[in-house]
């Protein structure tokens, strides 16, 4: 496949959720796109289709568009299978595995019986295969049981000539298929809806939850327009240790041991310093960090962290106190010879939008946190932010989001694949 065949994609208009869902996702992928109703991808396509000629684009249809486009294609005595093997790559999304839709689906897929199993009223396990790792990135080899009941339903291919690969399975049945038709990809994402990224969201995604209203429709989507979507250069993650002012034991963190650990496996791990700790750093834990700093560092947690200190609406005090927060770093550095990093970490994860706004004001680079709803419930977040690398609603400042252990491997390996640190 050239370099020049799939920085585009066609996507047949229906003007319903499923064509504005979609949207979403090639605008976050930074996919070029356009959508055509059904007669005017013939009207201008048709000769080509016809001919064999492979198209410079990939095409996209969910189930009602796949109804549309069988219709017109009657018309114009196409027909239906001669569109994989025009298109650079297709993919089917959204469809209600109806028995009309799946008749209409395998109508494009010569040599194809498409089944649906009934749907399991047991927690269904998801797995991701291992067999395409350039494909799926941090997902590869993922299994995991659904958080619910009778969530998903695949469905089964039997083809007459070729093979029907299974990039995600729910159960023994297809979520994400993959087929090949010489150079052609086609790529089929069984599950009937894809996830609305507009609404608006008071905490993190848990794509346990959602796995299969997001996951598929995003390996689909990067692996066909991979020349043309951004995709992350470097996986990078960091293990944040909120608190602990930095004494060679404190509680159950014996820095020895942390410092062990970056040293055994190559993680990178921060310690959330309470500013107000400023003066209380023994230097042999000081310089078992400073030893370490591609691994070991320090950011900044609150100021003197007091509840919800951050939760305040008063730009003067808000100012005040991040300023007192640098003053109190910046004494620690030149005490200890440690660097630190002008990046927050809320203490309780409270904060306001005023607090966002007066962190660029100050110097900050960004914030991380466990909390992504401001506490006075005036920003205005969307899952669409949440799938973005940081969340950039609050006049553009940086903010990071971060998981507990608890959210499990499936939160943090579509983080990875995202791009998400």
């Amino acid at each position: 496949m050239s370099d020049s065949m799939m920085r585009r994609a066609i996507v047949i208009s229906t003007a319903g959720k499923a064509e504005a869902r979609l949207a979403c996702f090639l605008n976050l992928l930074g996919i070029e796109w356009e959508a055509l109703t059904a007669a005017a991808l013939l009207s201008r396509h048709g000769d080509e289709i016809l001919a064999g000629t492979e198209i410079q684009a990939g095409l996209i249809l969910c189930g009602e568009g796949l109804r549309l486009l069988r219709s017109e294609l009657n018309k114009s005595e196409i027909p239906a299978p001669a569109i994989g093997g025009a298109f650079a790559g297709t993919l089917f999304h959204s469809f209600d595995q109806s028995p009309d839709s799946l008749r209409d689906l395998a109508a494009f897929i010569e040599g194809s019986r498409i089944a649906a199993p009934s749907r399991s009223l047991e927690y269904s396990r998801y797995r991701v295969s291992d067999r395409y790792s350039d494909m799926c990135g941090a997902l590869s080899g993922l299994s995991f049981v659904s958080t619910a009941p009778g969530v998903d339903c695949g469905i089964e291919f039997e083809l007459r000539d070729r093979a029907a690969e299974t990039v995600i399975s729910v159960d023994d049945a297809s979520l994400l298929t993959l087929i090949c038709q010489g150079s052609c990809e086609l790529f089929v994402a069984s599950g009937p809806e894809i996830l609305d990224l507009r609404q608006p969201a008071s905490k993190n995604i848990d794509f346990r939850a959602c796995f299969s209203r997001v996951v598929p429709i995003l390996i689909a989507l990067r692996h066909l327009f991979r020349d043309a979507c951004w995709t992350p250069e470097a996986h990078y993650a960091n293990i944040i240790i909120d608190d602990p002012p930095l004494r060679q034991r404190y509680g159950h963190l014996e820095l020895g041991e942390l410092a062990a650990l970056v040293d055994r496996t190559g993680c990178a791990c921060t310690i959330a310093m309470i500013p107000w700790n400023y003066r209380r750093s023994d230097r042999r834990a000081v310089s078992v960090m400073a030893s370490r700093q591609s691994g070991l560092g320090v950011c900044v947690h609150g100021c003197n962290h007091t509840g919800a200190e951050f939760g305040c609406q008063n730009r003067k005090r808000l100012t005040e106190m991040l300023l007192s927060a640098r003053r109190r770093m910046d004494a620690h550095e030149q005490i200890t010879g440690l660097a630190y990093q002008p990046v927050m970490v809320f203490p309780q994860g409270v904060f306001s939008i005023e607090a966002m706004s007066c962190l660029r004001a100050e110097g900050y680079l960004a914030a991380a946190n466990t909390e992504v709803a401001d506490c006075w419930g005036q920003g205005h977040v969307s899952l669409y932010d949440l799938l973005e690398p940081a969340v950039l609603s609050y006049d553009g400042a940086p903010l990071f989001t971060r998981r507990r252990p608890e959210d499990g491997a499936v939160n943090f390996a579509v983080d990875s694949f995202l791009g998400k640190p």
